[in-house]
């Protein structure tokens, strides 16, 4: 409204005190035993003003006035217990397992202060078995990683229905998440100028249950068959670097190639938030010069096949709004290092 005020604003104070240890104590002359542990303590207080309007401006202490306040402290211990085993000084295997907490808080985008802006911890149990390995007399290094995780209590943005023409986002512990996969890098000089770089990634992530109003009806529904946002089933990429002598300084160039298959990019899954599969060629050539290499002249090209694609968001019932990608782009870039 026309000469009118409007107030909204949050206020957050938090002290967090954290103790870790972690040991290693070799079992024999291959094999080495690591425990350790997290403590952490937070104290959040937290103060909400729901949106409103005055025809008057209003001092600090009737804004204050305005304010709800919550508190809340959390505390969690978290330990990790792993093994390595090295044969040889070309080869080490490893596994552990370890457990993480996400503290809880205050949802400080709300409009309704009325509405409970808190959401409790959420939890992590990781299993990880590694192998790292060095070949061809150090010129090839190969990685590779299996893992599992179990999320419960996953903090989720969710619905709440306010009346019949408005509804709120809050953040709940609303469900529970396994993501399991594989990661695997290579590093490889294959001569004295050219170096490979390429790695693979397989992801596999499914809710074990997940029960939440998602739609502000009212309803809670059984929302387990949804796919979790931002989390494609496979990326990979591939790059290569040259350097070689030239003139008085260096040349170097670089080629990196990324793919990323199709993922959702929105929590309901909705079709206009599914993101299909990209590729992505970004290339770039230096020159480096200078008594200690000081200086850096670069021509670059990113997004050279000039793939686009948009990441959609939607607030609230009634906006929405899409952000695309930079298309391709070539530029001249300096580069002074003092």
């Amino acid at each position: 409204p026309k000469n009118f005020y409007g107030y909204n604003g949050q206020d957050q104070v938090t002290d967090s005190t954290a103790a870790f240890f972690s040991l290693d104590y070799s079992l024999t002359d291959e094999l080495i035993l690591t425990v350790g542990g997290r403590y952490t303590k937070e104290e959040k207080d937290f103060d909400g003003a729901s949106s409103s309007y005055t025809p008057v401006d209003l001092t600090e202490a009737e804004l204050a006035a305005k304010m709800t306040n919550f508190k809340a402290d959390f505390n969690e211990f978290t330990p990790k217990l792993g093994l390595t085993y090295s044969p040889s000084d070309d080869v080490m295997i490893y596994g552990s397992y370890t457990e993480g907490f996400k503290s809880g808080g205050f949802f400080g985008r709300q409009a309704n202060f009325n509405i409970d802006p808190s959401y409790l911890p959420e939890y992590v149990k990781t299993l990880e078995l590694g192998t790292k390995r060095t070949l061809l007399d150090g010129r090839m290094v190969l990685n590779a990683t299996l893992y599992k995780s179990e999320f419960e209590d996953k903090q989720e943005s969710i619905f709440i229905p306010i009346d019949l023409t408005n509804v709120a986002t809050v953040v709940r512990n609303a469900s529970s998440l396994d993501i399991q996969g594989i990661e695997l890098e290579m590093q490889f000089q294959a001569t004295e100028s050219l170096k490979v770089r390429a790695t693979y990634g397989h992801v596999d992530a499914e809710y074990d249950d997940y029960n939440a109003d998602l739609t502000g009806s009212g309803v809670i529904t059984d929302n387990s068959a949804l796919t979790p946002r931002n989390t494609p089933e496979n990326t990979a990429s591939l790059g290569l670097t040259h350097t070689t002598a030239f003139a008085e300084g260096t040349l170097q160039s670089n080629v990196t190639y990324r793919y990323r298959s199709e993922m959702e990019g929105d929590a309901q899954n909705k079709p206009e938030g599914h993101q299909d599969s990209i590729t992505n060629l970004n290339a770039n050539v230096s020159y480096i010069f200078g008594a200690e290499g000081e200086y850096k002249v670069s021509v670059f090209g990113n997004n050279i096949t000039d793939e686009r694609e948009h990441i959609w968001r939607q607030i609230g019932s009634l906006v929405a709004y899409e952000q695309w990608n930079e298309g391709t782009t070539y530029g001249l870039q300096f580069d002074y290092k003092f």
